[in-house]
Parts: structure tokens; sequence; C-alpha cells
């Protein structure tokens, strides 16, 4: 069985997403998005998000803060030294697609 690194996320941008030009005059976004869990927990997971060129470009023109957004992705890992010399772990999404919340590709 192959492995499956894949993910769907919808939920509300929870801040204005950030762009960086890339040295290769590409594009990336950064974001947040909230994701309320099923009830009877109704806890809020806030979920960092990634985008690379086309779709960076694509967030930049169609999304802002609390705006509704549902991609498609995969998950990530990351390990590295914080200033203060401790050792930090995150997971972020580097998101692949923007879908709408019906599944079609935008």
């Amino acid at each position: 069985m192959q492995d499956l690194n894949e993910i769907r996320v919808t939920g509300t941008i929870t801040n204005e997403p950030k762009y960086l030009a890339t040295q290769t005059d590409g594009l990336m976004a950064r974001f947040s998005v909230a994701v309320h869990r099923p009830d009877p927990s109704k806890a809020v997971d806030f979920l960092t998000v990634i985008a690379w060129d086309d779709v960076a470009h694509f967030v930049q023109d169609h999304f802002h803060e609390q705006s509704r957004i549902s991609l498609v992705g995969t998950v990530q890992y990351q390990k590295y030294k914080a200033a203060d010399g401790t050792d930090r772990r995150t997971y972020r999404i580097v998101a692949q697609e923007i879908v709408d919340p019906e599944g079609m590709d935008l």
C-alpha cells in the first residue's frame, strides 16, 4: 500500500494573509485557518497554512481575514531551534489547491 499524506480543510482565515516573494520570483502566502471541531467539543483548532506560486496568487486575489476557505494539501512537520536555543516542533499545511466546499476545484 502506498503512503498518503492528504488533508482537506474548511474553515475561516483568522488573519490577513502575509505574502513573501521568493528568490526565484515566486510567491509564498502564509495564513491561519480556524476549524471548529464537531459537537460536543465545540473546540477550535488554528491551523497554519502556506501556499506557493499559483495557489498563493489565487489566495492573494480572492481571500482576506475572515474569508471562508476550503483547501486540499499535505501536512509537513518541522523541527527547529528557537532563539533561546530550545528545540521546537510544528506542523503546517501546504495548500496544493483551493476548492469550493462541495469539493470542486476553483
